[in-house]
């Protein structure tokens, strides 16, 4: 059986010039090899002519711009092995390079090669295209936090960059997503910013602010929930202590209504961990209640507030639970330390998610981002697949915009 690479040889020795050869787009044979990443076929038509990559579609795009808009990093890098007289040659009619289609479409593969190859500098990184974006702000605009979390680890990114409309990477995933963080996706990708020391830009702040209100008001509404949960659990427990309220067999009166495991220390770490819990909730749910009077700004400070108190509460509650829980099966060494370890896990779980939730949107300290980053890397391996449910979504968002300039 004929191979393709004999049968696209023979076709080349035979009529040379289809090299040239366009479609109705504007494409040559090299647009198309890039683009379904045939890199074989990409070898051999560089091969004849180098001057082939730098012919552009009727949109203006480079047979690189295809392949790192399907996220072929082989051809990416076949293409890169030659020497190129300007890097500025890379650029489409949108004045962007190949970092910020690679960033613009998701391609996490193609970033990371690129972000490695000695070819990209600090001005490629940081090259904005004729709306001012760079890659880090369009990686933003479609919520790529796989590609987000890439660019902004490198240390030759320009954090302060803004684009033509005076917005940072971070006033993008706010003014261009939710009124307020609503998704874990949109969570992530201030969380990213944030670490990275992206900054907010008062004007975009000024101007969200009301658009802002209904979402801040939706956030207070359920966290006061979760807060009168908590509380009401909490409260319930005081009241329900493991081994039971009273022990009969104490001759002293005034120890008879006292649980028979005071002395122990899962008992008296159950006791503190509950009333932290409670406590800590309650005071969440009064200082909820500010975000009532009217005052976006005072409703915002609140919020936060009341979340690090609820972040401990749950934190404390999880404790109470793991200790009750050790001390009610205390007889059985087995199944105790089983508990510890089960617990202790998922502490550890609910910790990095409230230093995810909290520290890396205020604090700039080592070792709070070196948790937040770990943080950020374990969620993103959790949600792995979701560059890749953007993608698609973008793109059916594109044809129901097509389709409807069809039907007007």
């Amino acid at each position: 059986m004929v191979s393709n690479v004999a049968i696209l040889n023979e076709i080349l020795k035979r009529k040379p010039e289809l090299i040239y050869l366009r479609d109705e787009d504007g494409g040559t044979s090299l647009h198309y090899a890039a683009y379904i990443g045939y890199v074989e076929g990409v070898r051999i038509l560089l091969n004849i002519s180098t001057l082939t990559a730098l012919e552009r579609n009727t949109k203006g795009d480079l047979p690189i711009h295809l392949a790192c808009k399907r996220g072929h990093v082989e051809v990416v890098e076949e293409l890169l092995q030659k020497e190129w007289p300007n890097p500025r040659v890379f650029l489409n009619y949108l004045g962007q390079n190949i970092l910020h289609v690679a960033a613009k479409n998701g391609k996490i593969n193609v970033i990371r090669y690129l972000l490695r190859n000695k070819k990209i500098d600090w001005f490629t990184l940081n090259e904005k295209d004729n709306n001012g974006d760079t890659p880090l702000h369009l990686a933003s605009r479609n919520l790529f936090v796989g590609v987000l979390n890439e660019i902004a680890r490198d240390k030759r990114i320009d954090v302060n960059l803004l684009n033509n409309e005076g917005l940072s990477a971070h006033d993008v995933v706010v003014l261009m997503h939710s009124k307020f963080p609503s998704t874990i996706r949109e969570y992530l990708a201030l969380a990213i910013l944030s670490s990275a020391g992206v900054p907010r830009i008062k004007k975009a702040t000024s101007t969200m602010t009301r658009h802002k209100d209904d979402g801040v008001k939706d956030g207070i509404s359920t966290l006061m929930l979760v807060a009168i949960l908590i509380a009401t659990v909490t409260f319930v427990a005081g009241f329900t202590l493991p081994g039971s309220v009273y022990n009969l067999n104490n001759p002293d009166p005034h120890k008879s209504c006292m649980t028979g495991l005071v002395d122990k220390p899962m008992f008296q770490v159950f006791t503190i961990c509950n009333t932290i819990s409670m406590f800590s909730s309650t005071i969440g749910s009064f200082v909820l209640l500010w975000g009532q009077l009217g005052d976006f700004n005072l409703a915002g400070s609140a919020f936060i507030f009341a979340l690090q108190m609820v972040g401990v509460a749950l934190m404390t509650m999880s404790l109470a639970f793991m200790a009750s829980l050790r001390l009610v099966a205390s007889n059985f060494s087995w199944l105790a330390n089983i508990i510890t370890i089960i617990g202790s896990l998922f502490l550890l779980l609910i910790v990095l998610l409230y230093i995810l939730l909290i520290f890396p949107l205020k604090f700039r300290h080592p070792l709070i981002l070196c948790l937040a980053s770990l943080c950020i890397e374990i969620l993103i391996l959790f949600d792995g697949s979701s560059d890749k449910v953007m993608v698609k979504f973008q793109q059916n968002k594109n044809s129901q915009k097509v389709d409807k300039g069809k039907d007007q």
